[in-house]
């Protein structure tokens, strides 16, 4: 059974790229943490990366400042404006991030280009079965995050 986007509920292999994908990415691979920052009647969601102190930490009161954020349950790109999220379903470099990140957990990545269409895969390097995602589309990166969320998924 493919995985549905906790978000929108699309299908990870019917899923386009777009900030919801990204999102989902962030999230699941990259293990960033989503805070909805109040200010005033706008809901910013600000990225906290892994081994990085949470965003209001940064301010001169943390303590009252800290009130200003909550965690984001569900990332709504039409409600929400977001700062920081990496386009990694549309931008190569982005997407070379996911890559790195899920080759540092021990897979191994192959991404080729054959008859008009692209194939991501990962290997984990225990011996386990390729994670290979591959569709008619001209994007790679999109091939390298619905691989990399497959694979993440695969090893929980």
């Amino acid at each position: 059974m493919t995985p549905t986007c906790p978000t929108c509920g699309t299908e990870l292999l019917e899923h386009p790229a777009n900030r919801c994908l990204d999102a989902w990415v962030a999230v699941a691979v990259m293990k960033w943490i989503p805070w909805v920052e109040q200010r005033g009647k706008y809901q910013y969601v600000v990225w906290q990366k892994p081994n990085k102190s949470a965003p209001w930490y940064g301010s001169q009161n943390p303590e009252a400042q800290r009130e200003r954020y909550s965690p984001l349950i569900k990332f709504d790109p039409h409600k929400h404006i977001e700062a920081g999220l990496h386009k990694f379903s549309t931008d190569i470099a982005a997407a070379w991030e996911v890559v790195n990140e899920v080759t540092s957990k021990g897979f191994y990545f192959d991404l080729s280009y054959d008859l008009c269409a692209w194939t991501a895969t990962f290997r984990n390097a225990n011996g386990g079965l390729p994670i290979s995602v591959n569709t008619t589309k001209s994007n790679p990166s999109e091939e390298i995050c619905r691989a990399a969320l497959l694979a993440v998924m695969e090893e929980r």
